[in-house]
């Protein structure tokens, strides 16, 4: 009985990891509007990139094949690698992702008519 309470446990945890951190990226998204800032914009779509990185790393992880069964240990383990892996998404963007980021500001910018603050007027 308590291997499927851990099962059940494991799965809403990180479930429920997972709605927090689509809901924040949606928040952080769907509050952009033509007086962002860049620096807002950039926040934006740094957050979107890690939370793809995540995602795509996650997915490989699946790929993985363990040997160690349901447990309580193996709970905090995955909670353990999945805050890794959160972290390393958004380093992974902060040293690897300036040409995509600033493409996608640029295009964020455009969309929204904001006009780029470093051109001399």
């Amino acid at each position: 009985m308590s291997d499927i309470s851990n099962i059940y446990g494991s799965s809403y945890l990180n479930m429920k990891s997972g709605s927090i951190n689509s809901s924040n990226l949606e928040k952080s998204v769907s509050g952009l509007s033509s007086k962002s800032s860049e620096e807002d914009i950039s926040k934006a779509v740094k957050s979107f990139e890690s939370y793809f990185v995540e995602q795509v790393i996650k997915e490989m992880k699946k790929s993985v094949k363990t040997d160690d069964g349901e447990n309580s240990l193996s709970m905090v383990k995955d909670l353990y690698v999945d805050n890794l892996i959160k972290d390393m998404s958004s380093k992974i963007v902060d040293q690897l992702g300036d040409r995509y980021t600033k493409t996608l500001v640029d295009q964020i910018k455009r969309n929204y008519g904001i006009e780029d603050s470093n051109k001399e007027k």
